[in-house]
């Protein structure tokens, strides 16, 4: 069985590591007169491998410029935002060097791009996306770091990003949604790492946007919030520095013509034709009934053949298509009490006679009444929503 080690050869091991760690933490920056590894430019650390996340005792503060590159998709069904993004990142690490000289200068100095095999030993944000659901490189460039003396540093990253966001339909089609994109750095608390507030970047009609807007159903707006903070940990004293981006869909004008022609529109004529049926002779029954059941279920056929949301619950369309109805269904429901008055009661009613065509021109007058003022406080309400 082996023994632990002398408590005396455990200081010894001790005090190296020390020795280690202060002489890697006290390495001079790198010597921007000549090179000895084949004549190149070459970026080197005043840290250790394992060190490089380890961050100097003044915070980092990295500045991030969100670019919208394209929207791809919104998908209502699922909730979800599909983004194409190009996240350009600025901070300054006095622990790197570049060891160059005058022969060995790039053509883009004073920046140097930073190889890949260099890009690995180089401390560099790493950001979490809260309610991301999925994400890629870009196809086209996925990470591009380039370099500045002294200790500057310009990092593009261009990505895939599907984050979810809870839609609420109620209004639908008025309907308009918030949606957040918040994302920190996954090493490194708020006395480590500093995100600024960003800048968002999202023009359909600039050269960086590459996708085509008109095929979405929502007005997208995009704007930064301020920084915050955030626990990682319930109860946790570490705090990170959080980013902060509010995405706001709309639904666009134009969806909404569209279901007016389709719907609105449709269905509104249905319970006008319906007042038709006051000027039918009441003993006139086939004709009088078939025009309005064939209205009413003409009327629920368009209604149920609308393509919205499954989970929009009872929105603002399905208050127009029961509101709707009540004409119809009044006219019916009228010319139903009618008929029995005039077969089990002969046209009496205690004891005195119903004069029917009074009934009739009330019943027509109330309903267009009920016409004008519900689709007139139906679109003034909807479209202040």
């Amino acid at each position: 069985m082996c023994c632990p080690p002398p408590v005396k050869n455990s200081m010894v091991v001790f005090i190296l590591i020390l020795l280690v760690n202060h002489v890697t933490s006290e390495l001079p920056l790198c010597q921007t007169t000549s090179l000895d590894i084949d004549n190149k430019a070459k970026l080197c650390t005043n840290y250790a491998n394992y060190s490089r996340i380890q961050y100097p005792s003044i915070p980092c503060f990295i500045d991030t410029k969100l670019t919208v590159q394209d929207i791809i998709k919104v998908d209502e069904s699922d909730q979800l935002i599909e983004l194409l993004l190009m996240n350009q990142m600025h901070w300054t690490d006095s622990r790197i060097g570049l060891m160059l000289n005058n022969e060995t200068k790039p053509s883009s100095y004073p920046w140097y791009l930073v190889i890949d095999d260099e890009s690995d030993e180089i401390w560099k944000p790493y950001f979490k996306y809260f309610n991301a659901i999925d994400s890629k490189k870009g196809a086209a460039v996925s990470n591009t770091l380039w370099y500045k003396d002294p200790g500057e540093f310009y990092y593009e990253h261009d990505f895939l990003l599907t984050i979810s966001c809870e839609m609420e339909f109620g209004a639908f089609p008025f309907d308009h949604h918030s949606c957040f994109l918040r994302f920190f750095n996954r090493i490194g608390t708020d006395k480590q790492v500093v995100l600024n507030k960003p800048v968002v970047v999202f023009d359909e009609k600039s050269d960086v946007y590459h996708g085509n807007a008109k095929r979405l159903r929502f007005e997208v707006e995009m704007s930064a919030l301020p920084t915050t903070l955030f626990e990682r940990n319930v109860g946790s004293a570490y705090k990170y520095s959080q980013v902060n981006v509010k995405i706001i869909l709309r639904r666009k004008s134009r969806e909404i013509f569209g279901l007016f022609s389709t719907f609105y529109f449709p269905t509104l004529i249905f319970p006008i034709l319906s007042l038709v049926s006051y000027a039918i002779p009441i003993d006139s029954v086939p004709g009088r009934i078939m025009l309005l059941i064939t209205l009413y279920l003409v009327l629920f056929n368009t209604y149920i053949s609308v393509e919205a949301p499954k989970s929009r619950g009872f929105s603002h369309l399905d208050i127009w298509a029961i509101g709707i109805q009540v004409p119809i269904i009044v006219a019916i429901l009228e010319y139903g009490l009618l008929l029995s008055i005039s077969k089990y009661g002969f046209r009496k009613m205690f004891g005195k006679a119903v004069n029917f065509h009074a009934i009739d021109t009330l019943t027509f007058v109330v309903s267009v009444a009920y016409i004008c003022v519900f689709s007139s406080a139906y679109w003034l309400i909807s479209l202040q929503a």
